[in-house]
């Protein structure tokens, strides 16, 4: 995840640096997407071979655990998304990251990615980068478990992302999705706003915003932005608890969060923000609810729910952990290790694999398990265009089983 306004060198991690860029078989499993909670029980996922680790928490009067029994490549969602970026025909998605998703009230899945590549792959896996449309979002349809359509912008005669903040000058200016959330036939969208000067150069991160889309459309209803006094980056992610959403920030630091009415969270005078004890009404008595020390993560983290426990992800490095905390504003703790990305190792050094961006999809995973992302990007400028198979997500399941 990005840090507060400032300069990232394009090409680095989310968070402390960040990439430039960024047929399935059968019916997708389906459950419910992030909705009300029916258990105070809360879990943390932080990322970097599969490891089997119990992680207990206690909250008011009562304690429990979960168990990660298994982590294994979901071999199905690396499949559909890797057919659908090879037989792109010219204008659809053929990698990027960020890949967050939400199931939309008709039961379309949606995928938003942050910096996109389009264009076509040949059959030796490679893009030509002179004919390789690059757009700083994108959103990707899924329709009974086979992806359909990419949807991108045409306010120039090129490609352009779908949500831009400046639709005549789609480079130079771009909005790049962190999470999302429908409530009431809207899809609330977490961004934040960049500039990019030349491709390959630095990318200025110019603060948050939320976008208001419709679900039946996907047409932006509005966009609003967000300010912070403490330099807090509120982008981060969107969690939505029954007729509350979370938003949680970070400052490079530690980890803050607030909360509005689920129809309301686009309006910040309407946040209120966890001070310790309650809710306070004004920033400034928000208190870290998580630190960048303990567990040492570099900025990238998810919450979610599964099984009626909340889990949130932290990754770090290429290492996934897990930790507790009884409800949404924490305390977070417990944290043990699950899992270490491999790609690191997979491809040339040359290629300077990083991987990163770790994100939960709930409405993916059967019972008792998890179905969770990360991006993956060639920091060297050949490997992330020219191989197809580099600048995509790669996809996980992890077993579980509540103790």
């Amino acid at each position: 995840m990005r840090e507060g306004p400032g300069s990232v060198r394009l090409g680095r991690l989310r968070g402390e640096a960040r990439p430039v860029a960024h047929p399935s078989t059968g019916q997708a499993r389906r459950r419910p997407g992030r909705g009300a909670i029916r258990r105070r029980s809360w879990i943390v996922l932080v990322v970097g071979c599969a490891l089997s680790a119990t992680i207990v928490a206690s909250g008011p009067g009562r304690a429990f655990g979960q168990t990660v029994l298994s982590v294994s490549p979901d071999t199905a969602m690396n499949r559909l998304f890797t057919t659908y970026g090879n037989s792109s025909t010219g204008r659809e998605w053929t990698g990027g990251d960020g890949t967050s998703s939400v199931l939309l009230p008709d039961g379309t899945e949606t995928w938003w990615f942050d910096d996109t590549f389009l264009g076509k792959v040949n059959a030796k896996g490679l893009r030509v980068r002179s004919r390789t449309p690059y757009i700083h979002n994108s959103v990707v349809l899924e329709t009974n478990g086979a992806l359909t359509r990419t949807l991108y912008g045409s306010a120039t005669r090129h490609p352009t992302a779908w949500l831009n903040p400046v639709p005549k000058k789609p480079i130079p200016y771009g909005f790049w999705p962190f999470s999302e959330v429908v409530s009431s036939g809207v899809v609330y969208v977490s961004m934040e706003k960049i500039q990019l000067k030349k491709f390959g150069e630095t990318i200025n991160l110019m603060g948050t915003w939320i976008a208001a889309v419709n679900a039946t459309t996907l047409q932006t209803e509005s966009v609003r932005p967000v300010t912070s006094t403490r330099g807090i980056n509120w982008s981060q992610e969107l969690l939505s608890d029954g007729p509350w959403t979370y938003v949680y920030g970070e400052d490079g630091s530690h980890v803050y969060v607030a909360r509005a009415p689920a129809d309301e969270v686009a309006v910040q005078a309407q946040w209120t923000y966890y001070d310790g004890a309650g809710w306070a009404t004004r920033e400034a008595g928000a208190v870290p609810v998580m630190n960048h020390a303990s567990p040492p993560f570099e900025g990238d983290f998810d919450v979610t729910e599964v099984g009626g426990d909340i889990l949130a992800l932290t990754m770090t490095g290429g290492q996934i952990e897990v930790g507790t905390a009884p409800d949404p504003w924490g305390p977070f703790g417990g944290f043990a290790t699950v899992y270490h990305t491999p790609e690191q190792s997979a491809y040339p050094r040359s290629y300077e694999i990083a991987t990163y961006g770790i994100e939960a999809h709930p409405e993916l995973s059967a019972p008792n398990t998890l179905v969770v992302s990360y991006n993956v990007n060639g920091q060297a400028s050949k490997a992330q265009v020219a191989h197809a198979n580099v600048y995509r997500p790669r996809f996980l399941e992890l077993t579980l089983a509540s103790g």
